[in-house]
């Protein structure tokens, strides 16, 4: 839908248009879902390592949180020259993907 939205533009006189980006209707709950896994992940770790260590993992000492914010920038520049051209392709937008990353870093306790 994007690409006649361009189009439409151009066509009502814009010029110049670029530095189009799509993101997530809900960045937040994306958000939550890649924290639970991180925090599964960590715990795994934990008690892997605490298992290859003849230990076992006690409770959660600190939790610290580094998330990213998802975004997936299409690179879109469209210029027209100032004097009427040939009509032209339509403008085409390739799919893309977007992401959610979290880090987190969990220290345990030795049980």
């Amino acid at each position: 839908k994007v690409g006649p939205l361009v189009d439409a533009t151009v066509k009502a006189g814009a010029n110049q248009i670029g530095s189009i980006s799509f993101g997530l209707n809900d960045p937040e709950s994306a958000g939550r879902v890649a924290r639970d896994a991180a925090m599964q992940n960590a715990k795994a770790k934990a008690d892997t390592l605490a298992k290859a260590g003849g230990v076992a993992v006690g409770m959660v000492m600190t939790i610290e949180d580094q998330s990213t914010t998802p975004s997936a920038p299409v690179d879109v520049q469209r210029s027209v020259a100032a004097a009427p051209a040939p009509a032209s392709a339509p403008t085409q937008i390739q799919a893309g993907e977007t992401s959610v990353s979290v880090t987190v870093r969990v220290v345990y306790a030795i049980a």
